[in-house]
């Protein structure tokens, strides 16, 4: 019986070299490029066993068709396309099924998997290159949706058909192939559920600022997207939440104030921390008192917004970290929580071992700076015995230990960036600093380009450049509206970035 069994599955011979190569379409009901067609199903025959795989993923079809078609496979090495739609009069449709059809080994893919017919009496031949980037980071991005639109045509990315469609490939690219000559207006969108339209707040769009032209036989210009997440359109609360010790608001639009009162109208007191966008706020309780459980009202500029829930529980232990980049040679360090009073007495800083002199300097709520006479090199370890330090509620700390590096001007470098216009651009911009994750070290705002900004005290590493052309000269990159036919602030980033050495100046024109 087990040998029966065994029998029975299907399977490739097994040995030799590993197959590598995906099936090829060798014939296909009706032919590939036909005109005319007037059919409820397409029949694909394929040089070797083939299975299906996510269909409505990974069947790309342009333009899109009102219902999603199947796929089943017909025998081993065929698979019938089943159209449950009708195709409009006089239209190309591309099949593009290199990621939906995969051999039954291996699941290799046919690269040149593409299929083609006309309900008309030609193949259309136009074709349009885009490319689509995060706004914000320039990052590309892949299996972004590409639309196309004609521009004689009410329809758009809101509603409506497209008349060209295909995704894009891990390097940010598609390309939109078999095109009726004509202007298109271009989007790219993330499609969050799956109907090709713009229908959900927090799906991400980008548009094309003017039409593409396409034609048969001429290859028109590349189209770059930019790609953003709209800006609310009223304020809202859409997160508020209490961990250990700080509160955590997130809203929609930017706001200048955020207050939060109780149900019996009493104003209560935070220490408040903003994020660049001011679209986050993490607050601290500023009171004498304890903080009581119970809701709160929350306001944005004066503006009700929502309830929130206050679940008071024991703060965590208290930590500390080393602030890695400070424009100086000082040693900056930085509280989970701010501190109210810090007694230095209980305060122990050694080196290699050696009790040393050092006097810590409150720069901010959470931020105090160590200063000391020690020479760079090496570092410096600090302990904060219990009641070393108290926040406003007289909540002291456990023994709290972290270690500090001392860097001088030998063991840092300086980066000068010689900053140029930008195009035509000559307003106000933002360079920000990133470290080797891409997340923000520092930004320097600036009036005019070109303009040349110094960096100094910085870790001897790589560092990656962004640019935002500030044109509101808000200090924050703002994002677009399709509504207002706005795009967001363009953003530009240093191909190469810059490499610090210690001790080096170095100078990047940019």
């Amino acid at each position: 019986m087990l040998f029966v069994a065994g029998c029975a599955q299907v399977r490739e011979p097994t040995g030799g070299d590993q197959d590598k190569v995906g099936p090829k379409l060798v014939d296909a009901t009706p032919q590939n490029g036909s005109t005319a067609f007037k059919g409820d199903r397409i029949v694909l025959r394929f040089s070797e066993r083939v299975q299906v795989k996510n269909a409505r993923e990974n069947l790309v079809v342009s333009p899109p068709l009102a219902k999603a078609p199947t796929l089943r496979v017909v025998g081993d090495k065929s698979v019938q396309i089943g159209l449950e739609a009708p195709l409009a009069a006089n239209t190309t449709y591309v099949f593009d099924y290199a990621k939906a059809i995969v051999d039954l080994t291996e699941g290799n893919q046919d690269s040149s998997g593409v299929f083609v017919i006309s309900t008309g009496p030609v193949i259309d031949q136009g074709r349009l290159r885009v490319h689509v980037s995060e706004a914000r980071t320039g990052k590309v991005l892949e299996g972004f949706e590409v639309l196309l639109y004609p521009t004689d045509s009410a329809a758009d990315v809101r509603q409506g058909s497209s008349a060209g469609f295909a995704r894009t490939m891990k390097d940010g690219h598609a390309t939109v192939g078999y095109l009726r000559d004509g202007e298109y207006r271009v989007f790219a969108l993330e499609d969050k559920n799956g109907n090709h339209r713009y229908d959900l707040p927090n799906e991400r769009l980008a548009f094309a600022e003017q039409p593409a032209l396409v034609r048969a036989d001429t290859m028109s210009d590349e189209v770059d997207l930019r790609v953003f997440t709209a800006m609310d359109s009223v304020q809202r609360l859409l997160d508020a939440r209490w961990t250990n010790g700080v509160f955590r608001f997130a809203l929609s639009r930017p706001a200048g104030t955020l207050e939060t009162k109780r149900l019996s109208g009493e104003v209560l007191d935070w220490e408040q921390e903003w994020n660049t966008a001011r679209d986050t706020v993490r607050c601290w309780y500023a009171g004498k008192d304890s903080l009581a459980s119970g809701p709160l009202l929350v306001l944005a500029d004066g503006q009700l917004l929502d309830t929130a829930q206050v679940e008071v529980k024991s703060a965590g232990t208290m930590s500390v970290a080393e602030v890695r980049y400070t424009g100086t040679t000082d040693v900056l360090l930085e509280f989970d929580r701010p501190v109210e009073v810090m007694d230095s007495a209980r305060v122990e800083a050694r080196r290699d071992s050696v009790m040393v002199p050092v006097r810590l300097v409150k720069q901010g709520a959470r931020r105090f700076r160590a200063a000391h006479k020690e020479a760079p090199g090496g570092g410096l370890k600090l302990a904060f015995l219990p009641g070393a330090l108290q926040d406003r509620q007289g909540r002291t700390n456990d023994t709290l230990r972290t270690e500090v590096r001392l860097a001088g001007p030998k063991e840092q470098g300086t980066l000068h960036v010689v900053l140029n216009p930008q195009g035509d651009y000559a307003g106000p911009y933002i360079l920000e600093l990133l470290d080797q994750s891409g997340r923000v070290m520092l930004a320097r705002a600036g009036g005019t380009l070109p303009s040349k900004v110094g960096l100094s005290g910085l870790p001897p590493e790589p560092y990656g450049l962004r640019l935002v052309l500030d044109a509101n000269g808000n200090g924050r990159w703002d994002t677009g509206a399709f509504g207002q036919n706005r795009q967001p602030e363009r953003v530009v980033v240093h191909p190469a970035g810059a490499n610090v050495r210690a001790g080096w100046e170095v100078e990047l024109v940019w």
